[in-house]
């Protein structure tokens, strides 16, 4: 995870939002391996 990515989810955790679950942020670190966000995919409903 990079560290810009980092500091979105400390800031995030800061702010009182929830964190995802273990098997939610294993998928979504996935989808970005698989560069799907690179090619303009966005998440809808509860994972995002």
């Amino acid at each position: 995870m990079s560290w810009i990515a980092l500091r979105a989810c400390a800031s995030f955790y800061r702010a009182g939002l929830p964190a995802p679950d273990a098997f939610a942020g294993e998928v979504i670190a996935a989808l970005a391996r698989a560069g799907v966000f690179r090619l303009r995919a966005c998440l809808v409903g509860t994972m995002a």
